[in-house]
């Protein structure tokens, strides 16, 4: 037994050291969406593809409440804001938007936090508009997020996510909280369509519902 505990002790020793370096580590891990051919809304200009999602960054300042609603308006494919929750995603698409863009580098998500009545950090994330929810452990946060504390003393009860797309500030990257009805850009996210089985390009919904094949 004794010698067990020192292999077990030892190897979670390991398995923190590899997690450490991974997400310390300066070599690039990329996301691979294979041969997949992904067509995002038009016009083409204003979406940018980035794994299996499109992206259109929206260059006027909102709440998180209203910046939500303008993504799911008609002149933005009825999207959302954005709601990834993958990091190698997010270095992705931070690479594409700081070689297109330059200016401001904090966008609104979708992705919001319950206070409770004890003031405590919950352990889901919710996304606007919608009952799916995902794990507040996440490696998306930046650097010693999530901080609650400084709304304590606020009325609100929800939080918000912000997201930090400079890659190189090592400190900031990444998720924050904010409070609601401070104005930020955002980024509307949606879904792309594909080839085919006959390699055909599918259809967009005119209500961004969904693609389908329109070749017999």
């Amino acid at each position: 037994m004794y010698f067990l505990n020192i292999f077990n002790n030892l190897l979670i020793n390991i398995l923190l050291f590899v997690l450490i370096y991974l997400i310390k580590s300066e070599e690039e891990f990329n996301f691979n969406i294979g041969n997949l051919n992904l067509f995002c809304p038009e016009p083409k200009e204003n979406w940018h593809s980035v794994g299996t999602g499109c992206f259109k960054k929206i260059f006027k300042k909102f709440n998180w409440t209203v910046a939500n609603e303008f993504c799911q308006n008609f002149e933005n494919n009825s999207s959302n804001s954005l709601f990834l929750d993958n990091f190698l995603l997010y270095k992705e698409l931070s690479k594409v938007l700081n070689k297109e863009f330059s200016g401001s580098f904090e966008f609104w998500t979708s992705w919001y936090i319950k206070l409770n009545n004890s003031k405590e950090l919950p352990e889901r994330i919710f996304k606007f508009n919608s009952t799916y929810s995902i794990s507040i452990y996440n490696p998306n946060w930046a650097l010693l997020q999530p901080q609650f504390e400084e709304f304590l003393n606020d009325k609100e009860n929800i939080l918000c996510i912000s997201w930090n797309s400079m890659l190189s500030d090592k400190e900031n990257f990444g998720w924050r909280l904010r409070n609601c009805s401070e104005l930020l850009l955002t980024i509307c996210q949606t879904f792309p369509c594909f080839l085919d089985s006959n390699k055909h390009p599918q259809h967009r919904c005119s209500d961004n519902s969904g693609c389908i094949s329109v070749y017999i």
